[in-house]
């Protein structure tokens, strides 16, 4: 699904959620006279680390395409003069291989063995014959 934000000049916007979110774009929005090269940087806060994603300068570097997965609560920090106009997508998590699927996710299957006819005579074949019951043993010896 499509995802969106703005940062307005010198803020900080916390981001949670629930799915993946995926985050391809970054743009400079210079609402001032271009004559203001100052710059703008974009960083991303998780836990105790801060990075560095994108800086730009008006005129000269105003779009920075981006291959960010997150998946974790995270802040948004534009610090400089002009707007950050973040996009990109979120997907749903998946769950964890070893998780037990739910009965509802299950298809339902009719379960029909199938016989390897070609072979089925081969195996009756090789297979030890029944002893007989001790019982019958003695009246066949008279």
């Amino acid at each position: 699904m499509f995802w969106n934000t703005i940062l307005k000049p010198n803020q900080n916007i916390t981001f949670k959620t629930n799915n993946m979110l995926h985050i391809t774009n970054a743009s400079l929005v210079s609402k001032t006279k271009t004559e203001l090269k100052q710059r703008t940087q974009l960083f991303i806060t998780s836990g105790k680390h801060k990075v560095l994603i994108a800086s730009f300068i008006p005129g000269i570097c105003e779009q920075v395409k981006l291959d960010l997965v997150i998946g974790e609560e995270i802040i948004f920090s534009n610090t400089g003069l002009h707007y950050i106009h973040l996009s990109g997508f979120t997907t749903e998590l998946s769950k964890p291989q070893n998780e037990e699927p739910e009965d509802d996710d299950l298809p339902e299957l009719d379960i029909v063995p199938q016989v390897d006819s070609d072979n089925i005579n081969e195996e009756l074949t090789h297979k030890k014959p029944l002893k007989k019951p001790k019982e019958l043993k003695k009246e066949d010896k008279k």
